[in-house]
């Protein structure tokens, strides 16, 4: 029976830039937390941590790009890469205000020290990088550490994002705008680090893919695993073209009379570009209100977000 590898965070595979760690391995060797402030607005813990997330049917689940191509440089100027302390990057974010950053719940059992954005080549800085400390990770209420339900965290920044070809927030849609682009069959664009097949390394250069939006009916008929409301499915049953390990909390945007907006962050799968499945994805319009409440409060950005 394979073990439940539901984020698709390069920690659910433990890989390094050195080696792919073994699946079963402990979560030792991680360094300690660091001073990032992690709010859960239940101030409970979530339970679990990246490696034994398993059980809900004990199917592998996990994130990247799979049977995509290579972005050019600029071309998703909201990509975020999220790092430990150590530099090492493990998830995706998209950038969505100057200040702010949405990405994946389950990405943050590890602790998060800094984002990248501008970034293309993982192994060298590129012209118009930008590094920014977190200051703090605002982690859903709602999120379920063994369902993946409410798969969402706000990230916000010790400073603002310097603005530029490589550097542009994604536009939030509103919930009737947000329903419309993810009609089944609309497709959206994935984009991210992770592994470029199962159990494969991640990639060095960022990538995308193309992928449609999978009907509720169609979706729960090629799993046992729970797809709720807050979810959504994309991909093919057949193409080899899918996101995978390390794209976790990365963007699913949709292009709508040429503007770019998020609808979706990247969540689990099982395996990637598996024949017969789907990548699930969070459906962030069921969060609209609560991103901008969290987004507008002074106790956690002092004066109101830009």
């Amino acid at each position: 029976m394979e073990a439940l590898d539901r984020g698709r965070s390069l920690l659910s595979s433990l890989e390094t830039d050195d080696a792919t760690w073994d699946y079963n391995a402990t979560d030792s060797w991680l360094p300690e937390l660091n001073s990032t402030e992690v709010w859960t607005a239940n101030a409970t813990g979530r339970g679990g941590n990246l490696t034994d997330s398993g059980g809900a049917g004990g199917s592998e689940m996990q994130p990247r790009v799979v049977g995509g191509s290579l972005e050019r440089r600029g071309g998703s100027p909201w990509q975020v890469l999220i790092h430990r302390s150590d530099g090492f990057g493990f998830c995706g974010g998209t950038l969505v205000s100057d200040r702010w950053v949405v990405s994946a719940a389950h990405c943050f059992e590890e602790s998060a020290d800094h984002i990248t954005i501008g970034d293309y080549d993982k192994q060298r800085p590129d012209p118009g990088e930008q590094q920014i400390k977190i200051q703090k990770v605002i982690i859903h209420p709602h999120f379920h550490a063994f369902t993946f339900d409410s798969d969402l965290a706000l990230l916000y920044l010790a400073r603002p994002v310097q603005r530029g070809p490589t550097a542009v927030p994604a536009c939030l849609p509103d919930t009737h705008l947000s329903k419309y682009l993810l009609k089944e069959d609309n497709h959206g664009v994935v984009t991210g680090w992770g592994a470029t097949e199962y159990l494969g390394r991640s990639s060095r250069f960022l990538r995308k893919v193309t992928l449609p939006v999978v009907g509720y009916k169609d979706c729960i008929s090629t799993t046992e695993q729970v797809i709720t409301d807050n979810m959504y499915c994309a991909g093919y049953l057949e193409a080899s073209k899918d996101a995978c390990s390390g794209d976790s909390g990365g963007p699913f945007v949709v292009n709508y009379r040429g503007t770019w907006f998020l609808t979706g962050v990247v969540s689990w799968g099982e395996k990637c570009a598996a024949r017969g499945k789907y990548g699930v994805y969070t459906r962030l319009g069921n969060f609209l209100n609560w991103i901008r409440d969290t987004m507008e409060r002074r106790d956690v950005n002092g004066t109101g977000s830009p």
